[in-house]
């Protein structure tokens, strides 16, 4: 409790023996105006307090993205285990002109619908400085590296395909569902992120976001859209359970 508080004893100790009878309506606002900016005081330096109003005035650093804005500096990643039994980094890709990170997790529909568009596109950009990474940051038992391999094999994956149970990149690229996607530029710099078109039914497709964001950094140009809203399966954060599908 705050010393403040002691004031308030000494008054009611004065009314007890009788004499507020005589005390002047002057000292009685003096008392409370007292009273009052010990409290105020008191709620300032409470660092619970403190921390909670910091939290109120956080601001998401994006309109989608609560972590990273695009010409961020990509988060770097290291010793990811890959279905191929290797370790993987960010920088294995340090000779491409540009690298597509996503988010994908091998028991969520929506992935599973896109799985043709991304072999698609990925043996479309074959050859041209463009190299793709997959990251799951599930900590399902069914998710685990196995069944990840087992899938890899199966849908044709020719990206690498990378678990992190500690789910430090989705935490640090603000990856909220799965799939989601990060396109770095030449200098590692976030140039697009978000959905990777705009419909997840193949034929209503009108605008397809990761193909041209790509498409405009080979050319020296920036992306026309640079963000958009990534949508399907929330991704599970351990021990942050508010924190399952935002923005």
């Amino acid at each position: 409790m705050c010393s403040g508080f002691d004031s308030t004893r000494r008054h009611e100790s004065l009314e007890e023996g009788g004499s507020h009878h005589h005390q002047s309506a002057h000292r009685r606002h003096v008392f409370w105006l007292t009273a009052g900016l010990a409290i105020l005081g008191c709620l300032a330096s409470d660092p619970i307090l403190r921390q909670a109003g910091s939290f109120a005035d956080e601001k998401p650093r994006s309109k989608f993205n609560r972590v990273l804005a695009v010409g961020d500096q990509a988060p770097e990643f290291d010793g990811l285990l890959g279905t191929d039994g290797q370790r993987h980094s960010l920088k294995d890709h340090r000779e491409a002109k540009v690298v597509v990170v996503m988010f994908i997790r091998n028991l969520c529909p929506t992935t599973h619908v896109y799985e043709p568009r991304l072999r698609e596109f990925a043996k479309s950009v074959a050859g041209k400085d463009v190299e793709l990474v997959a990251i799951s940051v599930s900590r399902n038992p069914a998710e685990g590296l196995d069944r990840m391999a087992v899938r890899a094999k199966e849908k044709g994956y020719t990206w690498p395909y990378l678990q992190d149970e500690s789910q430090f990149t989705g935490r640090e690229y603000g990856a909220t569902v799965t799939p989601q996607f990060f396109i770095l530029n030449a200098e590692r710099k976030i140039a697009y992120m978000g959905a990777f078109d705009d419909n997840v039914k193949a034929d209503r497709v009108k605008e397809r976001f990761v193909i041209e964001a790509v498409q405009a950094l080979l050319d020296g140009d920036s992306p026309k859209t640079r963000e958009t809203l990534a949508k399907g399966c929330e991704i599970e954060f351990a021990g942050d359970k508010s924190r399952e599908s935002r923005p």
